[in-house]
């Protein structure tokens, strides 16, 4: 029996009749049914304390303001605090015949080297270079493939606030000794979002997407706390342009499946195929381009990416690998 039901039948047994016992046990009543309510008016009081305040639901404007708000980047800069990362990009432009030109590739880094694979439009591993060695298909001899082994890799992709300019960069730069990478996620989505129209954010596929003057953004955010952890939220940045496309994914999967980090001059020198060292003053550029591969190109590229070895497997749960030419590359770690 509770403390209400008592109250109430106490009140029930008293006559009808005004008898002193009665007047008492009414009296009685009534101090322990004021008590009982202040009771309950001070524990509800409290448990409405005691709730959570709604979390407000997340917006384009939000997260752009977040994503903005760091130095989200990575890179080899000192500052920097990823140590190992894997990242696919993607950047194409227009030309006046309307045919596109650009930059397809791999780019990783691990125990302070560098690596960069560039594909072809078809998917091919047609250039390779990491700290002291480069082995690209040979555009001078179809069927060769042209080597270095004087200079390291260079990656940037970064924003000028004040100019409002983007530095685009893929190559391969003779006068270094150690890669350099540079990929300002945080300067670009400044500058784009700067002017940007029409935000919005669809909760189910996680994805930002706003308008430019010059075309339509979207920004896939990383649904794994492992990614945000890692200070990188951003899985998918997508630049949608008349003249020009560019693309970046950082994804979930921790383990690439092959190993960027071991091919050598010894490597490539068994693969069988006609090597040419790069010579003093020649335009390195002009290997750096991506195109569709014909079949002589085809063949070579495919033995080059053969001398790729698999990762053996690591403890833990398993991980599904994804080859050079998989949608899908390594995530960040710290």
């Amino acid at each position: 029996m509770n403390l209400l039901t008592q109250i109430v039948r106490s009140a029930e047994c008293s006559s009808g009749v005004p008898t002193k016992t009665g007047l008492a046990n009414q009296e009685t009543s009534l101090k322990i049914w004021t008590i009982y309510c202040m009771i309950f008016f001070l524990n509800s009081v409290q448990s409405r304390g005691e709730e959570p305040a709604p979390t407000s639901r997340p917006t384009a404007e939000s997260i752009l303001n977040e994503l903005t708000a760091g130095r989200l980047e990575l890179s080899t800069e000192p500052s920097t605090v990823h140590d190992h990362f894997l990242f696919r990009f993607l950047m194409r432009e227009k030309q006046p015949d309307e045919s596109w030109i650009g930059t397809d590739g791999i780019v990783a880094r691990r125990d302070g080297r560098v690596a960069i694979v560039l594909l072809s439009s078809n998917s091919y591993a047609y250039a390779y270079m990491t700290d002291g060695f480069l082995v690209a298909l040979d555009p001078e001899n179809p069927g060769g493939i042209v080597t270095s082994e004087i200079g390291a890799p260079v990656f940037t992709w970064t924003a000028d606030l004040a100019t409002r300019q983007e530095t685009f960069t893929a190559s391969f730069v003779r006068d270094s000794q150690h890669g350099k990478v540079q990929l300002h996620i945080g300067s670009l989505l400044q500058l784009m979002t700067s002017r940007a129209t029409n935000k919005e954010y669809d909760e189910k596929t996680q994805v930002v997407s706003f308008n430019t003057r010059k075309g339509n953004v979207k920004v896939q955010m990383r649904s794994s706390p492992k990614g945000a952890a890692s200070g990188i939220p951003v899985r998918k940045l997508i630049v949608d342009q008349p003249d020009g496309q560019s693309y970046l994914e950082i994804g979930s999967n921790p383990d690439p499946g092959l190993d960027f980090f071991s091919i050598s001059k010894e490597v490539v020198a068994g693969l069988g195929v006609p090597t040419r060292r790069l010579r003093p003053g020649e335009n390195i550029d002009k290997i750096m381009f991506t195109k569709e591969l014909g079949k002589v190109e085809i063949a070579v590229a495919t033995k080059l990416m053969s001398a790729f070895p698999k990762l053996p497997p690591r403890d833990g749960p398993s991980t599904k690998a994804s080859g050079l030419n998989g949608p899908h590359v390594g995530e960040a770690s710290r």
